[in-house]
């Protein structure tokens, strides 16, 4: 076949046939392109070097061919360090323990976030540097008291944790639900260990004995379970019969002899521990108990009840009668805790329209102080630190710690008598209580004011720090209404308290200044209330 044709001249004016032979042109060609490909692949990497270096680079772009430098050496360099922390706005908070002398200070300090549901159970460490708090959706969780830092957030198992407790070494956190078992961890290292069996019903209440390692649960069984974790975790060491419905509370004395249950049977029973001997029951509720608190000497006991009995009762647990009956809550009251130096009992509203903290004297039955921490909140716990500087309270929609600041001017003491209440005088209050404590039982409120009354019109309130806020009512959410610098002086006329918890002083402006911002005398006390 030849590659030229001879041109041949076709007749009737046809064009001339091609004289290139185009399909053996195109065979050739590829067979001579793929030849040389062969060759350069074969002999190219000894004539030309190692393999060449292909980079993609987006379009439009490189047209210039990039040099790389070659790599070098970096002397070493030390280590970097951690710029300085920045000065903080305000001073820390110096806390003063909360007393029947500085209950009238109590403010709201910190407010804990974390949980995603409400918080059911609150338990500080011995040594006052931890909290832990269980919610109702199984987890929780471990706080630095301080800071407020959360440490550890841990997962119960159960879809509800219904109490937390922590060892008296603080080694241990113990927390039981709705999965018939009590869990443990080891609170240094955040590991699990094995857990405790023995309920056959969801476990209410946790309480860990102030001496040793005992442990005592209540459930819906109606028992009372103990275990010694110092000699064998896996056996219970007594089981503690009496409750014909479940058991809703459990408290050791502080001791560690004697255990006391509240249940939804109304009334409260007492055993011995180990033996379990029974001690005798407490009968006075007139509806289901829900927690039980010794006194910090264990001469008294608090309990609370539900919604049918929305009563706070103090008994002596010596003779097991009723010293006082303490009434103000309008619904279920869910917690009870004394504070460390016996002087003050607070207890926690849950229910729909009584979702209050109220503080009273134990010894009298006086009303202290009403708190609110949210509205429309349930509060399910309460607990005073070890030390009594700080107050957990735990509800349906917050964890926060209130406490008492250190006074800082020389010409602002710590107040002997309390802010007014907003609540006022509970006068059913002295029918409520025995014979023998009546006697003694003051005027109502009358712990709220001094007993002599001072001209108001000295109550002149000093900023703590340099531009403070003032508010056109009393709460954050009002507008900026002007600002007081530091020392800065302005006479009060009244007081109200937001939804918060918090303090607020009426100036005679007509502005207003958050309490915990400001230092103010004694006077201030005889002010009265505010409605914004």
């Amino acid at each position: 076949m030849r590659f030229i044709k001879r041109k041949i001249k076709n007749r009737r004016g046809e064009a001339e046939e091609s004289s290139l032979n185009v399909p053996l042109l195109v065979v050739v060609l590829a067979v001579v392109a793929g030849a040389c490909g062969l060759i350069y692949f074969l002999v190219g990497p000894l004539v030309f070097g190692s393999d060449p270096e292909y980079r993609i680079v987006p379009y439009g772009q490189g047209d210039e061919p990039t040099l790389t430098p070659p790599p070098t050496l970096t002397p070493d360099l030390p280590a970097p360090t951690d710029p300085p922390p920045l000065a903080p706005t305000q001073p820390p908070a110096v806390l003063v323990a909360i007393t029947a002398d500085t209950i009238g200070r109590l403010e709201l300090q910190d407010r804990l976030m974390g949980h995603s549901d409400a918080v059911s159970s609150l338990a500080f460490s011995p040594d006052g540097s931890r909290l832990a708090s269980g919610d109702r959706g199984g987890s929780i969780r471990v706080w630095d008291v301080a800071t407020g830092a959360e440490l550890t957030a841990l997962s119960s198992q159960s879809e509800w944790v219904e109490s937390v407790a922590i060892s008296a070494d603080g080694t241990v956190l113990a927390a039981g639900g709705q999965d018939n078992l009590v869990r443990l961890w080891d609170l240094t290292t955040g590991v699990a260990l094995a857990p405790l069996s023995g309920p056959t019903a969801p476990v209410k209440s946790l309480a860990f004995s102030p001496r040793g390692k005992l442990l005592a649960a209540g459930s819906d069984d109606g028992r009372v379970y103990v275990w010694d974790l110092a000699v064998s975790a896996d056996t219970v060491l007594v089981a503690l019969d009496g409750h014909t419905s479940y058991v809703t509370s459990v408290a050791f004395n502080p001791d560690g002899t004697v255990v006391a249950a509240g249940g939804e049977d109304d009334t409260i029973r007492l055993w011995k521990v180990p033996t379990g001997a029974d001690l005798g029951v407490l009968q006075g509720h007139a509806g289901n108990v829900t927690s039980v608190t010794f006194s910090p000497d264990g001469s008294r006991l608090a309990s609370t009840a539900t919604g049918s009995d929305p009563t706070v009762r103090v008994w002596d647990v010596a003779t097991q009668a009723t010293l006082a009956v303490l009434e103000g809550h309008t619904e279920s009251v869910s917690s009870a805790a004394f504070s460390p130096d016996g002087g003050l009992l607070v207890s926690a509203g849950s229910g729909i329209q009584d979702n209050t903290v109220r503080v009273w004297n134990p010894a009298t039955g006086a009303s202290l102080r009403v708190l609110y921490p949210d509205p429309n909140a349930p509060v399910n716990d309460v607990a005073f630190s070890p030390d009594g500087t700080r107050l957990a309270v735990g509800g349906a929609s917050y964890l926060a710690l209130w406490g008492v600041r250190q006074a800082e001017m020389a010409g602002d003491p710590a107040p002997t008598a309390t802010l007014p209440l907003l609540d006022g005088p509970d006068d059913a209050l002295a029918a409520t209580l025995p014979a023998a404590n009546a006697a003694t039982l003051p005027a109502a409120n009358a712990a709220a004011v001094p007993t002599s009354t001072p001209d108001p019109a000295g109550c002149l309130v000093t900023a703590r720090f340099d531009e403070i806020n003032l508010r056109a009512g009393p709460g954050t959410g009002y507008d900026v209404a002007g600002s007081l610098a530091l020392d800065e002086t302005v006479e009060a006329t009244g007081w109200a308290q937001d939804a918060e918890g918090f303090t607020w002083w009426q100036l005679a402006g007509g502005s207003w200044v958050r309490a915990d911002v400001v230092t103010w005398p004694d006077v201030c006390f005889t002010l009265s209330p505010v409605q914004p």
